[in-house]
């Protein structure tokens, strides 16, 4: 794998993953609570009630519950870079009730400082290689 990751002047790297994390992971972010929170609006009295109901909430989503999830997925990554690849931060707050229904935006704009922290974090790896 690494003789084929330099061939044609290429320089990729076979290198370990760290753990995942549920911070982005954006079923564990947003999208599993805002099932089960439509799920939960639905009784059940029998063994396989909520597995029709998981369903049922699967199905019913809207496409503006996953904007948002996405929207805070992206904030959580600017955190990382603010944090220089920790997670010592609390879940940050995108404040999607501040745009009109229906017009979340599909991106989020970041800082300079965001910018450059990150930049600075990338050529610090690459001079340490």
């Amino acid at each position: 794998v690494v003789a084929a990751g330099l061939q044609g002047g290429w320089k990729i790297r076979v290198v370990c993953q760290p753990p995942r994390s549920p911070d982005c992971n954006i079923l564990d972010l947003g999208f599993f609570n805002a099932i089960q929170a439509m799920q939960y609006k639905k009784p059940t009295n029998q063994i396989d009630s909520p597995i029709g109901s998981v369903g049922e909430a699967f199905r019913l989503i809207n496409s503006t519950t996953l904007d948002a999830c996405f929207l805070t997925l992206q904030k959580v990554m600017e955190s990382i870079i603010v944090h220089e690849g920790g997670n010592n931060f609390s879940l940050p707050r995108v404040r999607k009730s501040s745009y009109p229904k229906g017009s979340l935006p599909l991106t989020l704009s970041v800082s300079k400082m965001t910018v450059d922290k990150g930049y600075a974090a990338l050529t610090q790896q690459i001079l340490n290689q």
